[in-house]
């Protein structure tokens, strides 16, 4: 099911049939380096990690990352979503795109189609996002699109601190 729809892309619910395109994700070195290795390498891993992480929260209504895929090709491109983490009290934008589909403009757009889709639903007035200090892309997206800086916070046991930002919709 499409919620929302861009210039480029659409935001869509995902199934169990984006198993394969989540497994590739998931795995490139990219995602790895500047999100974290979740561990997920198996086909039937990827599709309990869509029951747990997309499909549930769909059902209860709680914060839910979607498919991105390019409008021309329908092709799944990336994940952009809400993601309430337990540190905060507000949900936390995040996206993750194929590297072939990077420095496309489609993060971008599809940040901004999300943040647009959850101020007409009214849920949420403020988001969140966090980021590696490393990840200087990131860091120029959140900017782009209406995020500031507000500090920087430690949330894994490895202690490397990722910087927070916040925005008003």
């Amino acid at each position: 099911m499409v919620i929302v729809t861009g210039e480029k892309i659409f935001l869509r619910k995902a199934n169990l049939n984006d198993a394969g395109f989540l497994l590739r994700l998931l795995n490139q070195k990219s995602f790895i380096d500047n999100i974290r290795d979740k561990g997920i390498k198996t086909q039937k891993q990827a599709e309990e990690h869509i029951e747990q992480a997309y499909l549930i929260p769909y059902q209860i209504g709680t914060p839910a990352p979607y498919v991105v895929a390019e409008l021309s090709s329908n092709t799944s491109i990336g994940v952009c979503g809400l993601y309430q983490r337990p540190f905060f009290n507000i949900p936390d934008l995040g996206y993750a795109f194929l590297d072939d589909f990077t420095g496309k403009g489609y993060a971008s757009e599809a940040a901004k189609l999300l943040m647009q889709y959850v101020k007409s639903e009214g849920n949420h007035p403020k988001l969140s996002a966090i980021s590696l200090e490393s990840n200087a892309a990131s860091i120029s997206l959140l900017y782009k699109v209406g995020f500031s800086r507000i500090g920087k916070i430690i949330i894994d046991n490895d202690l490397t601190p990722v910087v927070v930002f916040d925005c008003q919709l």
